[in-house]
């Protein structure tokens, strides 16, 4: 093989090894960091270890401080037993942030791969393609979003944290006239558990951008879009999978939300109807949350659909024209020869195929995408809906469903 051979096949083996080492989540300092403390065996192993130690850290210290202390454990206006924002922040929420990384890798590497298996982007674009896969990985491994993200959670994050507490004592803080004095639980709370939590959650937004500025570097590319593709989105479907690569973030942010509620319903006496309108603000910005980068391909979709339509309605005005002079003859129909003849099938599926492309969507995802999604974000809010309904009564309903 001569050098210029050898250059090529080099050249396809870096391009190869781009796409699969494409991740959003195999980066990073902190990623670097859970490896030396052998939280993290690469590419993403031992992540049972990760869901266990890291929510252990945030959670552990607070029960053992109040249980010592004996501040607050069942006497306090909210318990530490019964803070269910607590538990679900720390036991549900964060063990869900850290195992959506391996859920997250699967689906979006998956996704990214079918770009050029599906030849939507051309061989001769090849290399700009894995030029935007090499920069979005060198964003992903950047220190100064991290850092960003440390100074804010001792920054900004304590107070957005007491912002959205009630204006009473609980198991972390007593609220006097003088101020909120901690206890040595809620010091705990405030300067590592919470920060732990916002510091995890805000990587996540930070994958989220890095997420759409790929997206958006893709969409300028002249993408070849195919147009007669069963997935009546111009051989984009497979972008219909790309937000359950983010389901176990939603459902984490949801929960949360959910358990705020909980606590205002519970200990403050508040009612569930009262959150209905924030709970629909929650739903439809978690959706667009995800959805939303994936509606910049309809522009280029409508362009595909416009120009199948006129591809293929110069085709079939073609066909039909042969048909009517193989078969209408001076305005009379021709029986002869006429059953039998692959000629009305070949019409038919014409038709079809017309049908097809007339249906093609503007947006790479169905009414089911959208559906499913929602169905996520809102599981959270069962328990909470059916604190509306007396259990008796739901039993009593489903007693009768069934007999």
């Amino acid at each position: 093989m001569n050098n210029a051979g050898q250059a090529a096949l080099a050249e396809r083996e870096i391009q190869k090894e781009n796409v699969l080492t494409f991740s959003l989540i195999r980066g990073g300092p902190t990623y670097r960091l859970w490896q030396r403390l052998h939280l993290l065996r690469p590419p993403l192993g031992l992540v049972s270890r990760r869901i266990f130690y890291i929510p252990l850290i945030a959670w552990l210290p607070l029960a053992v401080l109040v249980e010592i202390t004996g501040k607050g454990l069942t006497s306090a206006a909210m318990p530490f037993l019964l803070d269910f924002e607590l538990h679900v922040r720390f036991l549900i929420a964060l063990p869900l942030l850290i195992a959506g990384e391996v859920y997250n890798e699967l689906y979006l590497r998956n996704s990214v791969r079918q770009f050029p298996e599906r030849k939507i982007v051309a061989p001769e674009d090849l290399p700009r393609f894995h030029a935007v896969l090499s920069s979005t990985n060198a964003l992903r491994d950047s220190v100064w979003p991290e850092g960003i993200f440390l100074a804010l959670v001792y920054t900004v994050g304590p107070f957005l944290t007491l912002a959205g507490k009630p204006n009473a004592s609980s198991w972390s803080a007593r609220v006097a006239s003088d101020g909120i004095h901690y206890t040595s639980a809620g010091l705990w709370l405030v300067l590592v558990s919470i920060p732990l939590f916002q510091f995890i959650l805000l990587r996540w937004f930070w994958r989220l951008a890095l997420w759409y500025q790929l997206l958006f570097r893709l969409w300028r590319m002249p993408l070849h879009l195919n147009i007669y593709h069963p997935d009546k989105a111009g051989g984009l479907g497979f972008l219909a999978a790309t937000p359950k690569a983010f389901w176990p973030v939603l459902l984490a942010i949801s929960s949360l939300f959910a358990s705020v509620i909980g606590n205002r319903v519970w200990h403050f006496g508040q009612k569930f109807n009262e959150f209905r309108m924030y709970g629909g603000a929650v739903v439809v910005l978690l959706l667009l949350l995800v959805l939303l980068p994936l509606l910049i391909f309809g522009t280029q979709l409508e362009r595909a659909k416009r120009l199948a339509l006129r591809e293929f309605g110069v085709l079939a005005s073609a066909y039909v024209n042969e048909f009517r002079q193989r078969w209408v003859r001076d305005g009379l129909p021709q029986t002869e020869g006429l059953l039998g003849t692959p000629d009305l099938q070949s019409l038919a599926d014409l038709g079809n195929s017309f049908f097809f492309i007339r249906d093609m969507n503007y947006i790479p995802f169905s009414k089911n995408t959208v559906v499913a999604t929602a169905v996520i974000i809102m599981l959270p809010a069962i328990p909470l809906a059916l604190t509306m309904v007396p259990f008796e009564q739901i039993m009593g309903f489903v007693v009768k469903a069934l007999f």
